[in-house]
Parts: C-alpha cells; sequence; structure tokens
C-alpha cells in the first residue's frame, strides 16, 4: 500500500480541543436505532469488539497501485440520520481543509470498554485529524490517550491522537455513543 515510512508519528499532544456541536436531535434519533455488530476482522481491529456501530463513510477506492490520490463514498442508507450527520461532518472538514475518508459511529455499552490501542502503522492514521464527537456521555466514561485521562461532554469534538495507546472506559450504567471522523488533507484527494 502507501509507504509510511517519510510519514512522521504525530507528537505534541494526546487530546486537542475542537468545538461543540449541538447534538440533542442526534442523541434521541438514535435512542433506539438498530446498530450493527462490528465484524471481527473491520480494517484488521478487533479492539471495538465490546462496540457496536453503524458505518456512514469509508475509503471507496485507491490510486493506481495502491497509491494516493484516493476517493471516499457515503454509505450510510438512512437519509434522514444522514441528514443529523451531514452538516457536522461538512463543518469539520471545512475547519480542517480536507475530505472525511473515514466515519462511524459507536456505541459503547454500558461497562465495556474499547481495548487499549494505536494505529501508528496506519498510512491513513498517520496523516489524517482523528476526531471524536461526544453524542452521549456522563462523569463514569472515561477517555485516555498515553497517560493523559479526560473526562468528554456531549457535544465535544476532540482530536484524539491515534498514533499514541488509546482506550475508554465506560464504567456507567448508560450506553456511551459517539462519532468518530477522520479527516485527510485535501491534497490527498481527486476532485
Amino acid at each position: 500500500m502507501n509507504d509510511i515510512s517519510n510519514v512522521p508519528i504525530k507528537t505534541g499532544f494526546t487530546f486537542k480541543f475542537v468545538k461543540n456541536f449541538n447534538v440533542q436531535k442526534l442523541s434521541m434519533y438514535l435512542e433506539d436505532y438498530t446498530w450493527s455488530e462490528i465484524p471481527p476482522d473491520s480494517r484488521g481491529y478487533d479492539f471495538y469488539k465490546e462496540s457496536k456501530y453503524i458505518p456512514i463513510e469509508y475509503i471507496s477506492s485507491i490510486g493506481p497501485e495502491g497509491n494516493l490520490p484516493i476517493t471516499s463514498s457515503t454509505i450510510l442508507e438512512d437519509k434522514n440520520l444522514l441528514k443529523l450527520i451531514e452538516p457536522i461532518i461538512d463543518d469539520l472538514s471545512k475547519n480542517f481543509k480536507g475530505k472525511i475518508i473515514r466515519s462511524s459511529l459507536i456505541k459503547l455499552p454500558a461497562h465495556k470498554k474499547i481495548l487499549p490501542t494505536n494505529q501508528y502503522k496506519d498510512f491513513f492514521s498517520r496523516i489524517s485529524h482523528n476526531l471524536y464527537l461526544i453524542i452521549n456521555s456522563n462523569e463514569f466514561i472515561f477517555f485516555k490517550v498515553s497517560k493523559d485521562l479526560k473526562r468528554i461532554n456531549s457535544g465535544e469534538c476532540w482530536e484524539i491522537n491515534n498514533n499514541l495507546i488509546n482506550t475508554i472506559w465506560n464504567i456507567s450504567n448508560d450506553d456511551l455513543i459517539y462519532l468518530t471522523i477522520d479527516v485527510m488533507p485535501k491534497e490527498y484527494f481527486e476532485e
């Protein structure tokens, strides 16, 4: 695939606050939503094994011989849900002057965790901004990147340095729902 030997690992931060969003309508819409199991081999990542997800947008094609430029496409079929998410995705694309290459809604059930992981070996993770928009949270849900532990409120969007070891613990009685979004710099995309 793409040579990552010349792409530096992200350094200098664990969490970066991006902005707040009003997620109340999105949260209400997802209350009774049917979630999918994450396939065990999804992108080779099994750290999500206790989660459920709704895929939204993924890489749809990669340039000749596995090189850049790449294109992405929306795979979410629920038009009502897409209508709630698109303004957020558009805003973050403009904010980071890039294009969304991967995005999913993740549901971490009560008393579960996202296993510790890092994606420093993944070309796309090295060059993209990995954003988490929290749809619902409470004081018993914790995000950890390297040695930094943070409680993130509903509606907050943070960039997470996913090149460092990161994990999420939900020790509450409620499910955590968040939107994960990878924004890649625009120069890697065909227009």
